[in-house]
């Protein structure tokens, strides 16, 4: 079975973008953090067996607003000292991913923030041969009100509790991973290949 990639990102907001869309003209969704899990299996058992962290420059809007930071607790000093440009973490999250061999599953379509981003900067995008997912077709199969959850807060109703604060791109990926091993303890020999392959959102 092949691994499989839980990520998420945290990127520019300020107060009411989410609501417009990030419509204006100067807005943009800006990667700011990458955080992933890699799952690997073990006897029909989900385990996590390394884990990925970034910080991004945006560069459109190099300052963070209060409302990003009073969200994700992501500072403007940590990513003036510790943020990578775009490409940069990318490149690395790239290896991580095993070169784009490795299904991708966010809680929501996060991919289409990273394309975002490469089109921004006028930056070829890597093939993700095994594809991105809305990991949250799977969960709703499963009976959960998906619409009721974050990637953060999706950990509590499992009744699991994760390290760290949600709206943090690593905790987030955490609470989805979490989150998911309580699923695949449920699934089928099938279901399980089926996942590990791309999970199939029709």
């Amino acid at each position: 079975m092949n691994p499989v990639i839980i990520y998420d990102l945290e990127f520019t907001a300020w107060e009411g973008s989410w609501q417009r869309h990030w419509s204006l003209d100067w807005e943009h969704r800006e990667v700011v953090q990458i955080g992933a899990v890699k799952g690997e299996w073990y006897n029909g058992v989900l385990t996590a067996v390394d884990q990925y962290q970034s910080y991004v420059k945006p560069v459109n809007n190099p300052e963070l607003s209060d409302y990003f930071v009073q969200l994700t607790g992501i500072d403007q000093n940590s990513i003036d000292a510790f943020g990578m440009q775009f490409e940069q973490a990318m490149s690395s999250f790239y290896a991580f991913c095993g070169f784009g061999n490795y299904p991708m599953y966010s809680w929501g379509e996060d991919w289409s923030v990273i394309t975002e981003n490469y089109l921004l900067r006028g930056l070829p995008q890597p093939a993700f041969y095994s594809g991105f997912f809305d990991i949250r077709y799977l969960f709703l199969q499963y009976g959960i009100k998906v619409e009721q959850y974050t990637s953060g807060n999706l950990c509590s109703h499992f009744g699991i509790s994760v390290n760290g604060r949600a709206h943090n791109a690593l905790h987030d990926s955490f609470s989805v991973f979490e989150s998911l091993r309580v699923l695949v303890s449920q699934m089928g020999d099938a279901q399980k290949e089926k996942l590990s392959e791309g999970w199939k959102q029709s």
